[in-house]
């Protein structure tokens, strides 16, 4: 990222956001130049819309048309977006309610009630969850009363799409059966943390420190596989200030599941892009790699870390083309019930990467590895302990 585009592109969030004051204190010509560079940065952290509705505002100081026009563009889009997802969702819950599913709403359906407007905060699907025992029937009424097709199915979730295009990703649980670490736990019993909401219909909320631990093991989870993005840092800023809380309750189950030291470090670099904090030496790396990223972290960033974890580049390489049992049956339930059918289910899962179209992408992700030196794998996993992952 342009270093001079970022420090606009933070400053023009926590103004329209986080009701900072007038942050742009740059000149017309300024702006103008740097008006590319700025679109580039904002589209690729998905916050493009809320720019464009700050420089609605300053338009007078906005000169190059064809840029703005970029930029009003991303802000129709988010709305567009927000209105038919909403429509989605809702009817979702409708007939949730009526077949008397319990479901639980999961990330932006929740949190966007906190933001200025519910459309700045973006989302690319829907995420509900059901109990594991409910998944079945869920399926079959989404595929029947709304003309939902179904996907593939995940470690924890399956992927259904509306006949309008919208991606719902039905978890029936928050993490996969086989993590066994100490978040994964916590977040394995996360309909004990539940109350049903007022009214008559079925759907449950979680207890507001279930949620906030979630919510940080989720950016904990996309950090360890290459980066997040802005947007998590921007929800964690909403979600330490406009929502009523008790930190001694956060941060109790933050401790129980070892993420209390990155929950830390995630806070103070919020509070340093949308606060009035000033950076140390941990929010700096931290700004570095997760600017650097993306909303999706970038694969170099994945790459180093596994390496570190696996061995090596070879231990790497043999990971990627040997996957565990216990992920390969998410792919090909059948190995559930018949085990021995494991070597014939790797084998068709090379015949898909070879005939699905992924063999660029493996082949890049080779490349990437090869490219990536012990050196650099010491350094992530090195500020990965640092941030306390």
């Amino acid at each position: 990222m342009n270093h001079q585009s970022q420090k606009i592109l933070l400053s023009l969030i926590k103004e329209r956001v986080c009701g900072g004051d007038d942050c742009l204190d740059i000149g017309k010509e300024q702006l103008s130049q740097m008006g590319s560079a700025l679109y580039r940065d904002a589209k690729r952290h998905d916050m493009a819309h809320i720019v464009a509705d700050v420089l609605e505002k300053k338009h007078a100081l906005f000169s190059e048309e064809e840029c703005y026009a970029k930029f009003r563009k991303q802000k129709m889009l988010a709305v567009f977006r927000y209105e038919k997802i909403c429509h989605e969702y809702q009817q979702i819950c409708d007939v949730f309610d009526r077949e008397h599913i319990p479901y639980l709403p999961l990330k932006g359906a929740v949190i966007r009630q906190y933001y200025p407007e519910p459309w700045m905060r973006t989302s690319c699907d829907i995420d509900i969850l059901v109990h594991q025992g409910d998944l079945d029937r869920a399926c079959r009424v989404l595929v029947s009363d709304l003309a939902y097709r179904k996907g593939e199915q995940g470690t924890h979730d399956i992927s259904l799409y509306s006949p309008g295009e919208v991606h719902l990703e039905l978890h029936y649980a928050l993490v996969a059966e086989h993590n066994a670490s100490d978040h994964a736990a916590i977040l394995k019993r996360v309909w004990d943390s539940t109350a049903l909401s007022s009214g008559d219909g079925s759907r449950f909320e979680m207890s507001d420190e279930m949620f906030f631990f979630y919510h940080v093991a989720h950016m904990a989870n996309h950090i360890e596989i290459g980066g997040c993005g802005i947007r998590p840092f921007l929800d964690l800023w909403i979600l330490e200030h406009r929502v009523e809380h008790d930190d001694g309750k956060r941060n109790i189950l933050l401790e129980q599941g070892r993420l209390l030291k990155f929950a830390d470090v995630a806070r103070r670099l919020a509070e340093v892009w949308f606060g009035e904090l000033a950076h140390c030496d941990v929010t700096r790396q931290l700004e570095q790699y997760v600017l650097h990223g993306g909303v999706y972290g970038t694969l170099g960033n994945r790459i180093a870390i596994q390496q570190k974890k696996r061995g090596g580049k070879k231990g790497y390489m043999l990971s990627r083309v040997f996957i565990s049992y216990e992920l390969l049956q998410y792919y090909y339930p059948v190995l559930r019930k018949h085990k021995w059918l494991f070597p014939f289910m790797q084998i068709r899962r090379w015949g898909r990467i070879l005939f699905g179209g992924g063999v660029k992408r493996s082949a890049r992700e080779l490349a990437i590895n090869q490219r990536v030196t012990k050196e650099e794998a010491e350094r992530t996993a090195a500020f990965l302990a640092d941030i306390g992952l």
